[in-house]
């Protein structure tokens, strides 16, 4: 049962991984905005497999800066679905 609870927790990382990196390669190639929902949820999405992942192995740090990336992310669906403006810079 280890062996597969391992297995499992490796994919959800890669997944993730995959996601956060197809995101900002969908960016980068202006095939989304960044203000895009599709933009937001794969780097939630991914972060909170790079988390599983992170607090299975007890990579700490890599589970801390994918709880602020799930954070970041999190803002801004939530401000792109009650249409907040901006901050200012």
């Amino acid at each position: 049962m280890d062996f597969w609870i391992k297995v499992a927790v490796e994919a959800i990382g890669w997944i993730g991984t995959v996601a956060i990196v197809g995101a900002y390669g969908l960016l980068t190639t202006h095939r989304v905005q960044l203000q895009s929902r599709s933009y937001q949820w794969l780097n939630l999405l991914g972060s909170i497999g790079l988390m599983i992942n992170g607090a299975y192995n007890g990579a700490y740090p890599s589970m801390m800066l994918n709880l602020i990336w799930l954070v970041l992310a999190a803002y801004a669906i939530v401000n792109a679905s009650l249409k907040l403006d901006p901050p200012k810079a």
